[in-house]
């Protein structure tokens, strides 16, 4: 059975040049300078786990409290939740989709031979609808995002372009991997909504 790999692309939205020029530059400064990183967890069975053999990259988490005591911390996080918010606004309108809410929002920081295997973003445990990974820069090589075709015969890959915003369903459809960073370091923030 043939299947076409271009449907995978139907629910896949890409929004270059998310933020202004003049907030994203200030935002991605600021980024570069954070040192609260940490180990990204693997969820599964309902708690989160380091598992370097699936996911190895440095996270921060952007709400859930963590970034409470930086009064500059505290405005770039409500203020990507905002934006965040309004793209999820519009792709719920474009996919005739239900109001959703963001669930998670985190900073991830890629280096060298930082990867994360493929996975889809909804479990039992985990229930999310609608997944988002905001592209901060492109000055690095491997890194790439990529989707796996239904028949996991060929991956679709995802231009790396800083700026940019892709959101897609988070479902068994979509399963995902970010490749290793081979030179570099890769920024991005990841979001989830239910």
């Amino acid at each position: 059975m043939e299947i076409d790999s271009s449907l995978l692309t139907t629910y896949i939205t890409v929004v270059k040049d998310f933020l202004p020029q003049k907030n994203f530059d200030v935002f991605f400064k600021n980024i570069k300078h954070m040192k609260d990183w940490k180990p990204a967890e693997v969820v599964g069975n309902g708690r989160g786990e380091i598992i370097k053999s699936i996911r190895d990259v440095e996270m921060i988490n952007l709400i859930n409290g963590e970034l409470e005591k930086e009064f500059t911390k505290i405005h770039w996080c409500n203020f990507i939740l905002h934006k965040f918010t309004k793209a999820l606004e519009q792709y719920s309108k474009n996919t005739n989709s239900e109001k959703l809410f963001i669930k998670e929002i985190q900073l991830l920081k890629y280096s060298k031979n930082n990867f994360y295997n493929f996975h889809v973003d909804h479990g039992r445990t985990t229930p999310r609808t609608v997944s988002m990974i905001y592209f901060l820069n492109n000055n690095y090589e491997g890194g790439e995002l990529e989707f796996q075709t239904p028949l996991k015969d060929k991956t679709l890959k995802i231009e790396k372009t800083e700026n940019t915003l892709i959101m897609w369903p988070s479902n068994f459809l979509y399963p995902h991997r970010v490749t290793p960073v081979k030179n570099g370091t890769r920024y991005s923030i990841v979001s989830w909504a239910l």
